[in-house]
């Protein structure tokens, strides 16, 4: 797959949608294989809006999904895993973390007439914040851990990415290459 025409972004972002793990080449350039965290399609006008011109076309060819996932190897795929979840749950606790951030904000424009109330909502926006700090110490633990996955199965990887995507200019220190 080479050219990702817009059906198959489409159903790319629909098995995404759907909550399934997709893997995707290249969607960054410093690394070889991740999961996709957004709709294909949002990293795609992104690439097109934002990097170098000399880039874009480079970036596009070489982000694909990845067509045989049950080859990743396992180490990657949980640490992988272990990462979404992480990830789920610093989201979880964002959401709450700005919900208490709103009510705090609108308990302050009424701070002369409602003290009570600010005092009731300053408490739990601490509560979210102290969630929201170990949530993010567990996205940044699965975080090492997925990378030292990645770094752990870098020969597989490399047989699998070289099988899938022949061609690629490719560096393990650096990532894509644009030259």
């Amino acid at each position: 797959m080479r050219n990702l025409t817009d059906a198959k972004i489409a159903a790319v972002d629909a098995r995404f949608a759907a909550g399934e793990t997709v893997w995707v080449w290249a969607i960054h350039h410093h690394r070889r294989v991740e999961m996709l965290t957004e709709p294909l399609s949002k990293r795609i006008a992104y690439v097109k809006a934002n990097k170098p011109e000399r880039e874009i076309p480079i970036r596009l060819r070489w982000m694909q999904p990845v067509q045989r996932p049950e080859l990743l190897p396992l180490v990657l795929v949980e640490a992988g895993a272990a990462y979404a979840k992480a990830q789920a749950a610093l989201d979880k606790a964002g959401a709450a973390y700005a919900k208490a951030q709103a009510a705090l904000d609108k308990a302050w424009a009424a701070y002369a007439k409602a003290q009570a109330a600010y005092d009731k909502t300053l408490a739990a926006y601490d509560k979210t914040l102290a969630a929201l700090d170990k949530a993010q110490a567990a996205v940044d633990k699965a975080w090492t851990a997925y990378d030292k996955a990645g770094a752990t199965c870098e020969p597989e990887l490399r047989a699998l990415h070289e099988a899938e995507c022949p061609g690629v200019p490719w560096d393990s220190a650096t990532g894509l290459r644009f030259s």
